[in-house]
């Protein structure tokens, strides 16, 4: 499938597309953030030392004159499949490998005529101060199709191979979340809601609410039964909360949310129906939220 389809390379830079080399690249990708993936690229070198003779089969033309696409996948070189592969559907779960990592997000390529873009507050439910460390070069990912699009093919840079360009999520809380997301239509005041925080600031912190788009604001007056002298000392950006509504403004796309203990006492905790609401997928922000 997908997976094993995500290890063509252009040029120099080839890998097997086995299924052995897939199955290593996903324990390595689980196995420890403090390695920093140990680079997957240094994987790909102690596979492929310079100098090694490989059988390949060259599968077109590269993005320069002087580059050519080659496949090591088995089915490539038996000839038994050729054509190019399939492309995704919204909702699809995916596997792809890290092309390169901005402030704005990072580009992914499942394979070589589909690619893929993550936006940054899309990449992690937490707070990623160093995006390009989290997600270096070759690391292999998982993610969620939100749209598919024709590639835009303006510009020198761009992979004239591509026949797909996939925005996709790579957040957990949607990873793990199966049916259709909150919308700002299914939002009813004085429901409750589990959420992560994304930002903190002194007047309060912002609160996107599970498999959802929807975000939402706490005023620093409810954030705690108690008076807070610095709400920088009891919240931070990633922190897992339960959330109320306590006013919306559906026109304007806001929410305020109270996060005080005492509006979830009588809560059983095992219980979290409010956060399972359905509804089709919103990119709506709220209250001026900028993840970024």
């Amino acid at each position: 499938g997908i997976e094993a389809n995500a290890k063509e390379h252009q040029h120099r830079v080839v890998s097997s597309d086995s299924d052995a080399d897939l199955s290593r690249g996903t324990e390595e990708d689980d196995a420890s953030n403090d390695e920093n993936e140990t680079n997957s690229s240094e994987i790909v070198q102690n596979d492929y030392p310079e100098g090694k003779y490989v059988k390949c089969r060259v599968l077109g033309n590269g993005r320069s004159k002087a580059a050519v696409e080659l496949s090591l996948r088995d089915s490539r070189l038996e000839g038994d499949n050729m054509e190019n592969d399939a492309v995704p559907k919204p909702n699809d779960m995916i596997h792809a490998y890290v092309v390169s990592t901005t402030k704005m997000g990072c580009f992914v390529r499942l394979s070589r005529s589909v690619e893929g873009r993550v936006i940054l507050k899309e990449l992690s439910d937490e707070f990623l101060p160093n995006p390009g460390a989290m997600f270096p070069q070759g690391r292999l990912v998982v993610g969620k199709v939100k749209s598919v699009k024709k590639p835009n093919h303006h510009g020198k840079k761009g992979n004239v191979s591509a026949t797909a360009m996939l925005d996709i999520d790579m957040r957990e809380s949607v990873l793990l979340v199966s049916g259709d997301r909150v919308t700002m239509d299914d939002i009813q005041e004085n429901s409750k809601y589990t959420g992560v925080i994304t930002r903190v600031e002194s007047y309060g912190v912002f609160v996107r609410i599970d498999n959802s788009d929807v975000s939402g604001l706490a005023h620093v007056s409810e954030c705690s039964d108690s008076f807070i002298k610095n709400i920088h000392d009891l919240y931070n950006p990633g922190d897992l909360v339960k959330v109320i509504v306590i006013k919306m403004e559906k026109e304007q796309k806001r929410l305020a949310f109270s996060l005080k203990a005492s509006n979830f006492v009588d809560d059983d905790d095992s219980d979290d129906e409010s956060t399972s609401s359905s509804g089709s997928e919103s990119s709506s922000d709220a209250m001026d939220e900028d993840d970024e």
